[in-house]
């Protein structure tokens, strides 16, 4: 047996590895790991390389972790000699060395808040549990007030039995603040609850996500109770990420309130495969070294080393109806921009490429005949279906896809002993057979048409999500009349996620996954919703609609 009495506490640095120094140390890499770790698996390496070493930059195959200067705490133990030695390196040999002693929390007699600022259009991915008397600044006061905490709005929701009625109202907001939110507890007794927000961030510096959002800038709201603290400052990996103030100042005894530090920008500047916290303590100051540190908030920042991609091709479609006016439909900038956000939230990229028409020898030859006749045969970027007569009227008779009685788009025509609706799959037909969709095989397919589609009661059709037995799939159809909100909204169906609102009517209702929790009618913010300006998604809905989607190349 060998009693090791003397070790080199090293601090790593960039360009070092587990195999250089065990070189420089007259040992092979393997005895260095046991030493250090107790194993020479690759796997349990990186594991402890991660979270007792603090390392964090991958090799180039992201298959193991690399040294860096940066590592925190970023030490390797030597031993000073192991020429006597007689073990081998298959065997364990437990040695004891020096550990860092982990630090204690407890509740805090402080909470500070972080909520998106009142511009936040849903630009990247946050979370949090609306409460009675939330903190959210109104444009024009200092004062924040939300009136639709979800205590009052929730009515419903699944408790994973299929075919159920599913959780009450207050089974369901138990089971929301319980299951999707972590709980903090506080020392402030009107709210002994904390719920900690989510935050989804893109790496910075990363080809190809260049546009996406690596940065977040969030409102601070804060409260004291009997006494200021001694500091309040924030504690995160900065190896990871970089925040524009590490100390808060206003710290003076209050109720809570909008607090005077006003917001908190995070970047986050590196990959990161484990869930990370960004933490806020509050020192008192009767606080003494090794004494455990109170926590006065928190955020959870998301793994964000999986990003996923969804390609969409977005295809114009020209009608004319009535054999004398032609439409063709559109796509505006802002209804992509926000469709970019509501995938950005979940962190997938929106790859969306708008249909260009390839000619075959025969149209290019009749483009050339053209061009020397001075033939302007205009734009061709379109599907074209004005002269299909199954989109027009004509001597008194109406195509299949057309409202004999409005001359507007008929989409609940079927073929005869068909449930489903013959538009989608003609439709769809329709664009296989143009010259080079083959290479949209694996694409999201969205149809835009400028015809209106009118239902009972007058009420307007904006878009509709291709549906197979109860599945949505991806396939979209858009109509005349939509804002800039039908898109995301239905993209997002077509990835499984449903309305946040129960359908009608209420008897035919089934909770389910994709369902999880119900609200009254237009009443969140929730891109799902009926509301008139919805832009966010939940946390619980991320994983949802990231789960048929393949991860960047």
């Amino acid at each position: 047996m060998l009693k090791i009495t003397e070790v080199i506490k090293y601090k790593v640095k960039d360009g070092d590895s587990i195999e250089s120094l065990s070189k420089s140390h007259n040992m092979s890499w393997q005895e260095l790991a046991k030493f250090n770790f107790g194993t020479d698996e690759p796997d349990e390496i990186n594991h402890f390389l991660r979270s007792q070493v603090g390392c964090f930059k991958k090799t180039k195959d992201k298959k193991n972790f690399v040294f860096t200067s940066k590592d925190d705490p970023g030490i390797i133990y030597i031993p000073k000699n192991l020429k006597k030695r007689t073990f081998g390196t298959n065997r364990s040999h437990p040695i004891t060395v020096e550990q860092l002693k982990p630090k204690e929390f407890i509740p805090s007699k402080v909470m500070v808040y972080f909520r998106p600022k009142v511009d936040w259009k849903g630009e990247y991915g946050f979370d949090w549990l609306r409460v009675i008397d939330d903190v959210l600044l109104k444009t024009s006061e200092s004062t924040w007030i939300s009136t639709e905490h979800y205590e009052d709005i929730i009515n419903g929701g699944y408790n994973g039995v299929p075919y159920s009625t599913g959780h009450t109202k207050d089974e369901a907001l138990k089971q929301l603040k319980e299951r999707e939110y972590r709980i903090m507890k506080t020392h402030i007794p009107e709210e002994p609850e904390y719920f900690v927000p989510y935050l989804n961030l893109f790496p910075k510096g990363i080809e190809g996500l260049e546009l996406a959002p690596c940065q977040a800038e969030l409102q601070i709201g804060v409260a004291v109770r009997d006494e200021e603290p001694l500091v309040i400052d924030l504690e995160y990996n900065r190896n990871l990420f970089q925040v524009d103030k590490d100390v808060l100042s206003d710290k003076a005894v209050n109720k809570k309130k909008l607090s005077d530090d006003g917001t908190l920008r995070i970047t986050c500047i590196h990959e990161f495969e484990d869930t990370q916290e960004i933490k806020v303590l509050a020192y008192p100051k009767t606080w003494r070294l090794g004494e455990p540190i109170p926590v006065a908030g928190k955020i959870v920042v998301c793994p964000n080393n999986d990003i996923k991609e969804l390609k969409l091709i977005l295809i114009r479609v020209k009608t004319k109806i009535d054999g004398i006016s032609e439409f063709l439909g559109e796509f505006t900038s802002k209804e992509k921009q926000n469709l970019k956000n509501a995938l950005h939230q979940a962190l997938v990229l929106g790859d969306m490429e708008d249909y260009t028409k390839e000619n075959n020898i025969f149209d290019e030859e009749i483009d050339i005949v053209s061009q020397l006749l001075s033939m302007d045969m205009g734009e061709t970027n379109f599907l074209d279906l004005s002269g299909d007569p199954h989109f027009q009227f004509s001597e008194g008779i109406a195509g299949k896809f057309v409202d004999e009685a409005t001359l507007e788009l008929n989409i609940g025509y079927r073929e005869e002993d068909e449930e489903e609706q013959a538009l989608f799959p003609y439709l769809e037909n329709a664009f296989r057979e143009q010259v080079g969709s083959d290479k949209y095989d694996n694409h999201f397919l969205v149809f835009a048409f400028a015809e209106r589609v009118t239902l009972s009661k007058g009420r307007i059709l904006l878009g509709q999500i291709k549906s197979t037995n109860d599945v949505f799939q991806k396939n979209l159809i858009l109509f005349s009349g939509r804002d800039n909100l039908t898109l995301n909204h239905e993209v997002l169906h077509g990835l499984g996620l449903r309305h946040t609102h129960k359908e009608k009517p209420e008897d035919e209702f089934e909770p389910n996954e994709a369902a999880t929790y119900t609200f009254n009618f237009e009443t969140t913010d929730n891109v799902m919703s009926y509301a008139s300006n919805p832009f966010s998604t939940w946390h619980w809905q991320w994983s949802l609609l990231r789960k048929s989607l393949a991860s960047i190349e």
